[in-house]
């Protein structure tokens, strides 16, 4: 099965195991009692129950439990017929409103309130209890008793069991009437499940400004609707299946922190959703193109956020549309950081060249335009590929022994790129300390002796990078594997950084949310989030990540 079609049957699915066996013989076992599920997911127009198999139950034991029959839990649940039921598979159950929910037995009582009557909120650490009472619509009193607390006064990330009618569910919109098994529900926890942490972007260190209207009030659902071209009628692209399947991921640990989202999924293929659709929401995620995300701007005419997920050239409507946030960090970032860094390591007396291919102006004037805004000294040494065999002469006459040479290679070219590490190869081999620069891109040409690249210390920006040795990471992996049977791409990283950044701030800092964005830098899976906000109030993120290669062949995150 490929990529694509692997994330469809999970996502559909629902698999939340790896590697499970046969199917369960019911007739060798007895069933045991099934727990009655209150989370609900809506399927075109359909609202059912979604619950997750323990070992040793049976469809007769779970429809019995739900009040349901075994073919409409059939009907539900196609794959059913060749697969059975597995451990820890998430199936679908069509939701009647006279369901037995007295069939399950329930988890153990003491101080936790029965199953169905709460639902849990954490903490968050500008929380009173008079904003959680004001949040539900619950009295102080009742919280406290239903609680069992004699004070008032909370501690930050403390859980609480708020009383309601059933707990609040996450909700997937199918983005298309006509393809239910290709579009995704949301990823509920189960027992086996891994939860992937991240840093939690209220930590004290974040800095507010203090206004007399600065009141905040999180929210504890979050409502996002989610714009990518699905091509639901034919076959989605593997990146936008991996973008949907990392942000699925994302809800799914969300919930497990106590946010929960409504998700509303829109195929941008099959037309451009109504401005009564989409301002429904806390902010939209998406689409990818320039030009959807105009068509989607126009459109909501300021009624909500829209936020650029992908496209790094999209960050040119901020200048048009206040209610743009631009999540990839644009490549001129790169440029400004590398001049940064240039001013951190550079020493009086230091030689700093910028290496330039002859006709590749653009990229060479960027970099000078950002060396000259930190106030470095500079030389600059044009060539073509055909003058490589000349260049160390000229080098010589540029660097000196005994100090460090700090080399940017400004250019995007691969066959320039080659060539120009292939000379500073020869420079550190004549015993000058050569320390090179460069952009993303220079990771990604396959041409190019990476062996270079550690020889001289390569210092790289990049927008993106995946962090191996991070227990987060890894934790991402290994749940991504488990539920999708593949491996994550870049695009899976983004789909799960970018929704859980945003629904985590909205959550925290409800409708005031985009105004917190330009306060802090968040660090997540594979990228930063640090915005700058320009006159028109649009923002737009500055993070970059700084790379090195080290001359023991590792290769290091630094910031």
């Amino acid at each position: 099965m490929k990529r694509s079609g692997i994330i469809l049957a999970a996502a559909v699915c629902l698999f939340a195991f790896a590697g499970c066996g046969t199917q369960l013989k019911a007739q060798s076992y007895d069933p045991v009692p099934v727990t009655v599920s209150t989370e609900k997911v809506t399927l075109n127009g359909k609202v059912f129950l979604y619950h997750t198999v323990m070992e040793r139950q049976t469809l007769y034991s779970i429809a019995k439990a739900y009040g349901v029959t075994v073919d409409e839990i059939y009907d539900a649940n196609p794959t059913l017929h060749r697969t059975g039921l597995l451990k820890n598979t998430v199936i679908l159950i069509p939701f009647k409103e006279n369901a037995d929910a007295s069939a399950g037995t329930g988890n153990d009582q003491g101080t936790t309130p029965p199953p169905g009557t709460y639902k849990e909120h954490i903490v968050k650490w500008y929380e009173t209890l008079d904003d959680i009472s004001a949040l539900y619509g619950i009295p102080a009193e009742t919280i406290m008793a239903f609680n069992h607390m004699d004070s008032p006064k909370l501690s930050r990330r403390q859980v609480l069991y708020i009383p309601v009618q059933e707990e609040e569910p996450v909700v997937t919109d199918v983005p298309s009437e006509d393809n239910q098994e290709e579009a995704a529900v949301d990823l509920p926890v189960s027992q086996d499940t891994t939860i992937i942490t991240v840093p939690d972007i209220s930590d004290e260190e974040l800095t507010l400004e203090e206004e007399e209207d600065d009141t905040i009030i999180g929210k504890s659902t979050v409502n996002i609707g989610l714009v990518l071209p699905f091509n639901a009628d034919k076959r989605a692209s593997t990146m936008t299946m991996d973008f949907y399947a990392g942000a699925l991921l994302a809800l799914r640990d969300l919930q497990a922190e106590g946010i929960f989202t409504h998700l509303s999924a829109y195929d941008m293929k099959a037309g451009v959703p109504s401005a009564a659709q989409l301002n429904k929401n806390d902010f939209v995620l998406g689409p990818i193109s320039v030009e959807d995300l105009e068509t989607i701007l126009q459109t909501v005419n300021g009624g909500t956020t829209v936020v650029s997920p992908l496209e790094q050239k999209a960050v040119t409507l901020r200048d048009s549309f206040p209610n743009f946030v631009q999540a990839p960090s644009y490549i001129d970032n790169q440029y400004m950081e590398l001049a940064q860094w240039l001013s951190e390591e550079s020493r009086p007396g230091e030689s700093i060249i910028l290496l330039c291919e002859k006709g590749g102006s653009a990229i060479c004037n960027a970099m000078k335009e950002s060396l000259l805004a930190k106030g470095l000294s500079y030389e600059v040494l044009f060539y073509s590929v055909a003058e490589g065999a000349r260049i160390p002469s000229r080098l010589g006459s540029m660097m000196q022994k005994g100090k460090n040479n700090h080399v940017i290679v400004a250019s995007e070219d691969e066959r320039f790129v080659s060539d120009a590490m292939r000379n500073l190869s020869i420079m550190d081999s004549r015993g000058y300390k050569v320390i090179s620069y460069g952009t993303s891109k220079l990771r990604l040409m396959d041409s190019v002796d990476n062996n270079y690249y550690h020889q001289t210390s390569m210092h790289l920006t990049s927008a993106y990078y995946v962090d191996y040795d991070s227990p987060e990471v890894n934790r991402f992996i290994l749940a991504f594997r488990a539920l999708y049977s593949t491996e994550p791409s870049q695009f899976a990283f983004q789909g799960y950084d970018t929704a859980h950044y945003f629904i985590s701030m909205c959550s925290h800092f409800g409708d005031k949310w985009m105004k917190y964005l330009d306060k802090s830098k968040v660090c997540m899976l594979h990228t930063d989030f640090m915005f700058s906000r320009n006159e028109n109030g649009a923002c737009s993120n500055a993070a970059i990540r700084r790379i090195v290669y080290n001359p023991d062949m590792s290769i290091v995150l630094v910031r």
